[in-house]
């Protein structure tokens, strides 16, 4: 995957009929809507637990600019609405996704993965 390329459907930076575009937004040029979806996407695409530093990273690799207390208010919002879940650590380390409180330590997750496991 080269640097810069979101793969999210939703995300402005994605063509129909070509895929994604070789630049993701500028920083200056996304919404905050555009950078939830850029952490969404990040969790949809792995479909793995991860710790906020880690999507952080992904996001990274997506050519995000934004910075990591960024992409820990976006993942609380995306809990906020459901999109992602926030999973107990030691529940994961034994195969269980088990949710916590937003304010715990643990794992995001997209929803959408974590009904595939369940």
């Amino acid at each position: 995957m080269g640097g810069g390329e979101l793969h999210c459907s939703d995300c402005q930076d994605f063509d129909e009929t070509t895929g994604p575009n070789k630049q993701a937004p500028k920083s200056g040029d996304m919404t905050a809507e555009d950078r939830r979806r850029v952490v969404l996407a990040a969790l949809e695409d792995t479909g793995a637990a991860m710790r906020s530093v880690d999507v952080f990273r992904n996001c990274k690799l997506r050519g995000a600019t934004f910075e990591r207390r960024s992409t820990n208010t976006y993942l609380r919002e995306l809990v906020d609405r459901g999109d992602v879940l926030k999973i107990d650590s030691v529940a994961l380390e034994h195969g269980d996704i088990k949710e916590i409180d937003p304010g715990e330590t643990g794992h995001y997750i997209a929803a959408t993965a974590a009904e595939r496991y369940r």
